[in-house]
């Protein structure tokens, strides 16, 4: 599985977040940036997290932005991209600091000594993805970023007694009216970033492959009214990449959100100050990175607790194993096939 994070150069702040099988394709672009459009409970609600467990505000587009890929392989995704939302920057493969916002937030880890291994995670790939999106709205409360407070905001941050987080950052800078994130509806970030599909209907409601996916208002619509009428209907869908739980369909110009059904229950501004103040301002800033070094640890061990209530499992759940991570076989090799398009049906003899 493949994670893109799309991080704000001015807070710092993870903004969204998007997933993807087999490689960093265009379909975890799309899902970042609908997450980066949506309000973020709609997000949780997506991959089965409590809203309420989710703590991330961020929401919005920026018309320009830096992508964290290089041209290897992407040029094709950034040609579509740009119709869009025209690419400020692709920054080079294998160069870090050509987009250093986006390098430090990857998650560190510490190089052991001796043989190769690697750790099996006991995740699947929905654990993944929970556990994921807990570690992205995680960084914006726990990442320093005092040193890209400007002199007036240290002493906004001190007298407030804020800590220096993107989470406070990101509102400090709103109230300001100093954003570029740029609001777009529900309706028009699904009608972007989703991937268009024809989908058939029948009486249970919309067939996504083995599943039937339908809502109250979708069969009171004209739409379920031309089932038996019309051989072969079929209606303009919007499918997501990992999202199974919900659809989207154009029923006569309008969107309409369906839900799976079951016969069973499933579950930026420095200020001219004279030398004298900066002193102050120094030990100013000091106070604020120690309550920031506090607070940070509370807000991992808060995201930590928050997704083993939600799955069951620990956070670094696994086992380390010998050798070298095997290539994805059986129900794993299929399923990355399934979101590539790249499996052939067979044929009843």
């Amino acid at each position: 599985m493949v994670v893109a994070e799309a991080v704000c150069v001015a807070s710092g702040a993870v903004v969204g977040i998007g997933f993807s099988l087999g490689g960093e394709t265009g379909e975890a672009y799309r899902s970042m940036l609908f997450c980066m459009a949506v309000p973020k409970d709609y997000i949780a609600r997506l991959y089965g997290i409590p809203p309420d467990k989710l703590n991330w505000q961020m929401r919005g587009i920026s018309s320009a932005f830096t992508s964290d890929r290089g041209p290897a392989g992407h040029r094709k995704f950034a040609e579509r991209l740009e119709q869009r939302f025209p690419i400020k920057t692709i920054a080079p493969s294998y160069d870090g600091k050509a987009k250093a916002p986006v390098e430090t937030t990857h998650p560190k880890s510490t190089k052991l000594e001796g043989a190769p291994s690697y750790v099996l995670s006991d995740l699947n790939v929905m654990g993944m993805i929970k556990r994921e999106v807990f570690r992205a709205a995680a960084k914006n409360h726990s990442k320093d970023i005092s040193g890209r407070l400007s002199e007036q905001a240290i002493h906004d941050f001190y007298n407030a007694r804020l800590v220096a987080t993107p989470h406070n950052y990101w509102q400090y800078l709103s109230a300001r009216m100093r954003t570029h994130a740029r609001q777009i509806s529900l309706e028009e970030a699904v009608r972007s970033f989703w991937t268009p599909v024809k989908l058939a209907v029948d009486r249970d409601g919309v067939k996504f492959r083995h599943r039937h996916y339908s809502s109250r208002a979708m069969l009171e619509s004209p739409l379920m009214k031309m089932v038996g009428l019309t051989k072969g209907l079929k209606v303009q869908a919007y499918v997501l990449s990992l999202v199974a739980r919900v659809i989207w369909v154009d029923v006569s110009g309008s969107l309409m959100e369906l839900e799976a059904t079951s016969r069973a229950r499933v579950d930026g501004e420095d200020v001219l100050v004279p030398i004298s103040q900066l002193a102050e301002t120094e030990k100013l800033l000091r106070q604020i990175q120690s309550k920031t070094r506090e607070s940070a640890q509370a807000a991992i061990s808060r995201a930590e607790s928050d997704f083993q209530d939600v799955t069951g499992v620990r956070w670094d759940a696994g086992q380390r194993k010998k050798g070298s991570p095997p290539r994805p076989k059986g129900s794993a090799a299929h399923e990355a096939k399934v979101v590539k398009g790249s499996t052939s049906g067979g044929r009843a003899a």
